[in-house]
């Protein structure tokens, strides 16, 4: 895992990367041809497409991420998040609104949220092949409540041995983020979705292909937001 701070400078993400690269722990990443601008890259790519989601029940209250799928107010999170809130509110665009959940899926761990938004928000490319593959680099992007992107690099550490599931087997990734929390390649691209930390050095997530139909069907089900206002 290489921790990239939390105010997600250059100089972190930089300085985090090539002191491991000293220490010997990224040589697979050196070998591939990896360094830190790619890693500046893909956060700098993905951070204004991610979302903090707040979700109230009576006294509870949930936190987690989410990403911009589509520029008219379609967000993505972790079902755990939102799961029998009785609000929800998504911080996107540099201010806390409110969100309607539209689709909940908690077999396949997603759900898909709406806010209403006048102009056009930066929604995430997804990436053709959107798996999480054995030893692959991934960023994982949150936002924190303060509104503040915070990005961890690190790899695909441990995957079922078996066919996968069509509901999504859940991975081990070297980025431990919170639940919702985008994995992207270093392109940039979503890749796969956090379902949170499980130790200060590892989480896990799922590869977004496998909910890729769920998605698209609950979006395009999905009502406008002005046919709702």
């Amino acid at each position: 895992m290489v921790q990239l701070g939390r105010h997600a400078g250059r100089t972190h993400l930089r300085a985090a990367f090539t002191a491991l690269m000293l220490l010997g722990l990224t040589a697979d990443a050196g070998a591939a041809g990896y360094g830190p601008t790619q890693f500046v890259r893909a956060f700098e790519k993905a951070r204004d497409g991610v979302v903090a989601v707040e979700a109230r029940q009576g006294t509870l209250r949930r936190r987690g991420s989410g990403f911009v799928a589509a520029p008219n107010g379609l967000i993505v999170c972790a079902s755990y998040t939102v799961e029998r809130a009785e609000s929800v509110r998504v911080h996107v665009g540099g201010v806390w609104q409110d969100a309607r959940v539209l689709a909940l899926e908690p077999e396949k761990r997603v759900a898909l949220l709406q806010v209403s938004t006048t102009t056009p928000l930066r929604a995430l490319a997804v990436a053709r092949e959107a798996e999480l593959k054995l030893g692959t680099w991934v960023v994982a992007v949150e936002r924190k409540a303060n509104g503040k992107a915070h990005p961890i690099a690190g790899t695909v550490s441990l995957v079922p041995d078996k066919k996968p599931s069509a509901r999504g087997d859940i991975v081990m990734v070297d980025a431990p983020a919170m639940a919702g929390a985008p994995l992207v390649n270093l392109q940039g691209e979503v890749v796969g979705i956090s379902l949170g930390g499980i130790t200060k050095q590892r989480g896990r997530a799922i590869s977004l292909a496998p909910v890729r139909d769920f998605l698209r069907q609950a979006a395009s089900a999905a009502p406008t937001a002005d046919a709702n206002d």
